[in-house]
């Protein structure tokens, strides 16, 4: 069975105010193939309530790194009240937005360690003492430029930078 690692448990973004999801959405996408990750959209709900409507858009990340390790960076987008205003001869949308951001390693994606209990005991004995510092230097490092970058996207697109 494969091993998590997690580099961001949760990092939150906030913002009330005037936004360009589809914009937000474009490019986050194009970021995300850029880096070499595949992208999902794991979920998508809308409702519509008396205040405007509420989103929700669940994006997942994912990127073979190695034969061993494999990335994963989850967005979880959350938009109450949304109305569509237009500003400067765009349509934008209003309310307001949280935005749940993590991601973790997945060693031994492919499960090759996993064949019994002995190879499950050396693999245990592999990744925290024989390259625990390969995993904490190399790979989660890796990882969170990878996440930061996303994240900082994100920021940027909202004007929070």
């Amino acid at each position: 069975m494969s091993k998590e690692s997690k580099v961001i448990k949760r990092r939150e973004i906030k913002q009330r105010g005037i936004f360009d999801i589809e914009s937000l959405y474009k490019e986050l996408q194009s970021k995300i193939k850029e880096m070499s990750y595949h992208f999902t959209e794991k979920e998508q709900t809308a409702k519509t309530t008396s205040k405007g409507k509420d989103h929700t858009i669940i994006f997942l990340a994912e990127r073979k790194f190695d034969d061993f390790v494999k990335f994963h960076i989850k967005m979880e987008f959350w938009f109450e009240n949304l109305n569509k205003i237009k500003s400067d001869n765009k349509i934008l949308d209003k309310g307001e937005l949280k935005v749940i951001f993590s991601s973790w390693l997945e060693m031994d994606y492919k499960n090759k360690w996993n064949q019994n209990a002995v190879s499950s005991f050396i693999f245990d004995i592999y990744t925290k003492y024989i390259i625990k510092e390969k995993i904490e230097d190399y790979y989660e490092d890796k990882l969170l430029e990878d996440s930061n970058m996303l994240y900082n996207l994100i920021k940027e697109k909202l004007n929070l930078i």
